[in-house]
């Protein structure tokens, strides 16, 4: 998606440094929600809500950094 977004809009092909972290962020919530369904009931929620945190923030920061690239208009080759 990161790819397209900025390929399509002539934008080079690097993720952003926000971007990048966003999909850091999206590894872990995956990691986070795997280790939660194996832990304690106790732990079980802690760690869904944990999960769902991370991949809210790692959807923002991709929406945030990406939002001018795709709303604006093509750059110039």
């Amino acid at each position: 998606m990161t790819r397209a977004s900025l390929g399509h809009t002539g934008r080079p092909l690097v993720a952003p440094a926000p971007v990048a972290s966003a999909f850091a962020l999206m590894a872990g919530a995956a990691i986070v929600r795997w280790l939660g369904s194996t832990a304690a009931v106790d732990a079980y929620f802690a760690a869904m809500l944990l999960s769902g945190a991370a991949w809210v923030i790692a959807l923002s920061l991709f929406v945030a950094t990406l939002w001018p690239a795709i709303t604006g208009p093509r750059e110039a080759a």
